[in-house]
């Protein structure tokens, strides 16, 4: 069975100046997926957190961050990196739930990037 991807486009411009045209792409959870995640119960808060952190880079597929260096790629291993709010943004739009202004759905338009 293929597995479907489907992308959401969560805007980091909400970080302030320098960010504004910094984002994080993420395929949401499926339902199977997001069964086996909610039920996860780790022996310790740390491993459900890092389950969470797995289970977000797992479904990373894109982004861009504002460094020293200007706008840049992100990766997934440089999540962590990232504030916690942005963290638990990125929770709620692969769980589908609480989707504010900052997630959309990208624009079948070239980007002018």
């Amino acid at each position: 069975m293929a597995k479907f991807v489907i992308r959401r486009h969560f805007s980091l411009a909400h970080l302030g100046e320098g960010w504004e045209s910094c984002y994080i792409d993420l395929s949401p959870l499926s339902y199977a997926e997001k069964q086996a995640w909610t039920s996860y119960k780790g022996k310790t808060p740390e491993d459900n957190a890092l389950h969470t952190l797995n289970t977000i880079k797992d479904h990373f597929l894109d982004g861009k961050a504002g460094s020293d260096k200007g706008i840049v790629p992100m990766t997934a291993d440089e999540l962590p990196d990232l504030p916690e709010v942005v963290l638990v943004d990125c929770v709620d739009l692969l769980k589908g739930e609480g989707l504010s202004a900052n997630f959309t759905t990208p624009s079948s338009e070239p980007s002018a990037e």
